[in-house]
């Protein structure tokens, strides 16, 4: 028990410590390497498999079908490293596959019981919620963020920032008193807002729908009332800011002297809210990946091409960027990933699945951050727990019967 015990607060500390970017605002401080944190989580995953033999979730079709697709990953990543002009952008993205198989198989393993994975949402809520609060800071008073005029908190990049916050926020809301849970939505909505992200306000969006739909928010009894609340707040907050709804709300708000001309442009205010350089830039970029795609139309231009290619900047989209580096062999991958998701998630494993697939289409980041590493285990482990959990209330419910 005194094990057991340890365990749970280990694996909570390494998600707070990965999840909240902590470890790389510290190693600007100090000469502490992110390496070092994954490193540590490797070896916690040995000293795990040595003290716990008997798994009581690792053995799962959704665990199992993980595992071996991030083998399947590794493969892909030393062949298409094979594939590319192997110099040294394409060392780093081998690295990068190797972390990223490490981060992801470690967190999926050590996910192994429901006071684990309920912990886990407990951790992942409390850090939607001090990103948001950290969010509104670094708005009104810029400290972290890279890009002027839309926060990004101890995760620099704004986009990142959002979308972690939105997907922490269904993962943690079902243990959030249902008297509270909505507060607590829109609490994390106003995070991802500043961060002036459009698919982080539609990942929110399309959060708040589905968990109005599962019954998550608004009243537990009544669909069709839970329904139309997360459709009034999704839709109708997603409705508003591109048709400019908000943006006439905010320019006339105290706000709207902390906008520049980019948050003002997503925001609809005097332009559409689809508008402005990076939009444009995006079309283009679309447009030039599979043109390069074409070129090699089966095994791609090889791992880290799209980090020196002539464009200058990356694909903004798993898709496409699978495509351009790995060819059509390279999507297929990437598309069994999310169809093993899919297979194997449930609750608001399955939301999640929903935002992952859909925020593919607007950044080719997904398999090397840590938050949307642990999201990605967090899905099966928690669909596993579900499964479990079922699995002994039918078998409790059987043997009363008898």
């Amino acid at each position: 028990m005194i094990l057991q015990s340890a365990h749970r607060t280990i694996v909570t500390a390494f998600v707070i410590w990965l999840g909240s970017y902590a470890y790389l605002y510290i190693y600007q401080l100090v000469p502490f390497k992110p390496l070092y944190s994954y490193f540590l989580l490797l070896g916690y995953l040995f000293v795990f498999v040595a003290l716990f033999r008997n798994f009581n979730i690792t053995l799962n079709r959704g665990v199992l079908a993980l595992i071996a697709w991030l083998l399947l990953y590794l493969v892909y990543g030393c062949l298409a490293f094979f594939n590319s002009a192997q110099n040294d952008v394409a060392v780093q993205g081998l690295v990068q596959v190797f972390e990223s198989i490490v981060i992801c198989l470690s967190f999926l393993i050590v996910f192994s019981d429901l006071v684990v994975v309920r912990r886990v949402q407990a951790a992942l809520a409390i850090l939607g919620f001090i990103a948001t609060v950290v969010n509104v800071y670094d708005f009104f008073n810029p400290v972290f963020t890279k890009v002027p005029g839309r926060a990004a908190g101890l995760y620099v990049n704004p986009n990142i920032a959002g979308h972690f916050i939105a997907m922490a926020m269904v993962a943690g809301v079902e243990l959030v008193p249902r008297r509270w849970r909505l507060l607590f939505v829109l609490g994390c909505g106003v995070g991802v807002l500043l961060t002036f992200s459009r698919a982080s306000w539609i990942l929110w969006g399309v959060a708040v729908l589905c968990l109005g739909w599962q019954r998550y928010i608004g009243p537990a009894r009544n669909r069709t009332l839970a329904a139309v609340i997360g459709a009034v707040f999704g839709i109708g907050f997603v409705g508003l800011v591109f048709t400019g709804g908000l943006g006439k709300l905010v320019s006339s708000s105290s706000i709207a002297s902390y906008l520049d001309a980019n948050t003002s442009a997503r925001l609809g205010i005097s332009a559409s809210s689809l508008s402005g350089h990076a939009a444009s830039e995006r079309i283009a970029l679309i447009w030039h990946s599979l043109r390069t795609g074409i070129q090699a139309p089966l095994v791609g231009h090889g791992l880290g091409y799209t980090a020196y290619w002539q464009f200058g900047t990356g694909t903004h989209d798993m898709y496409l960027m699978f495509f351009v580096e790995g060819g059509v062999l390279g999507v297929l991958l990437y598309l069994v990933l999310m169809m093993a998701l899919w297979r194997y998630s449930a609750g608001v494993g399955r939301i999640i699945t929903i935002q992952l697939i859909i925020a593919g289409i607007f950044t080719h980041n997904q398999l090397d951050q840590p938050v949307f590493l642990i999201m990605t285990a967090f899905v099966v482990a928690y669909n596993a727990v579900v499964r479990s959990r079922r699995t002994i209330g039918v078998r409790n419910q059987a043997m009363a019967t008898e």
